[in-house]
């Protein structure tokens, strides 16, 4: 196992793309995203990498904390499977208006069954104007990234075991739905490791994002780009893409984030279609005419309080204000 901790985190979110571009060989993003944004190109920076020694890479764990990325990677000798791990590599195409997105692949699998090889990725047809908030612009470019998953969800069980916490203490995860602040994890049985709960509560949430879905949505962003005059409840809009037969998680990396393979058009009907019914002085259980239905969710009274994502006890301490004089 190979454990990688980089303490770059404002290079690789975005605030020196040229400075990432030289470190990592991948232009970095300021967008919402950020944050799992450089866990991809970090990976994306191991693969070449370990492609070059004719090597695989699998990411058991990968974490943004604070002002570092983590990541734990098992290596694997295969010269094959370096040339066939290259379909996990891809352009982000984004734009600046609102968090929409589009991932690129640079190479794709061979369709025709003639050859085990990937072949060059092809550029798909670009609308003019973005499919999420209409703007007219041309979109910004960031990358290469890793597109594989970010995770391995035995690798997560396990360590959650490790934690000797018994089956009925792990909350489970029927429709990958919880977050952060929704794990009730007072009742996790065990010794007293240090930032237990905490581990606990990071490593449950980890286990119920998408493995799929590379990136994310941000659901105060959308708000803000619809104009929404009363903001909906999270769980509301995860259970209306539910309903549309959509999967939907959240990320360890932001607690408003919406990761789901829902697409542009849909996410737009929806956020589009709750700004015109309060607009319009409607509220409780809604029915649209483009079919779409909110239903009235009524929150727990007896809902754990928000629980903090970030390193317990080593978040940085404010600057000093003192002068010091020789």
């Amino acid at each position: 196992m190979l454990m990688i901790t980089c303490t770059d985190k404002a290079v690789l979110a975005g605030k020196y793309p040229d400075t990432c571009l030289a470190r990592y060989g991948s232009v970095s993003s300021n967008a919402i995203y950020h944050s799992e944004m450089a866990l991809r190109i970090v990976l994306y920076a191991l693969m070449s990498i370990a492609g070059r020694l004719k090597s695989t890479i699998t990411p058991l764990l990968s974490l943004s904390i604070d002002f570092y990325v983590r990541v734990f990677v098992r290596v694997h000798r295969s010269a094959e499977g370096a040339k066939l791990q290259t379909e996990n590599a891809g352009i982000v195409a984004e734009c600046k208006n609102c968090c929409s997105h589009i991932i690129l692949p640079l190479v794709n699998r061979d369709s025709t069954g003639k050859s085990n090889r990937n072949r060059r990725g092809r550029l798909p047809a670009l609308p003019e104007s973005c499919t999420l908030c209409g703007l007219n612009e041309t979109r910004a470019i960031a990358g290469p990234i890793y597109t594989g998953a970010l995770h391995d969800r035995k690798f997560i069980t396990s360590l959650l075991e490790s934690l000797n916490c018994s089956s009925e203490s792990i909350p489970p995860s029927p429709n990958s739905s919880s977050s952060v602040s929704d794990l009730n994890i007072e009742d996790a049985q065990g010794p007293q490791i240090q930032n237990r709960k905490w581990m606990f509560g990071l490593l449950s949430v980890i286990r119920d994002e998408l493995l799929d879905i590379p990136l994310y949505y941000s659901h105060s962003k959308l708000c803000r780009v619809f104009k929404v005059m009363q903001m909906p409840k999270m769980e509301m809009i995860k259970e209306v893409l539910r309903l549309q037969g959509c999967r939907v998680s959240g990320s360890h990396t932001c607690s408003g984030s919406l990761k789901t393979n829902a697409s542009a058009n849909l996410i737009a009907r929806v956020y589009g279609d709750w700004a015109r019914r309060f607009k319009n002085g409607t509220s409780g259980h809604i029915e649209s005419d483009a079919g779409i239905e909110f239903p009235s969710l009524v929150q727990s009274s007896n809902r754990p309080p928000a629980y903090y994502a970030g390193t317990p006890g080593r978040s940085p301490k404010a600057r000093a204000t003192r002068s010091i004089r020789s």
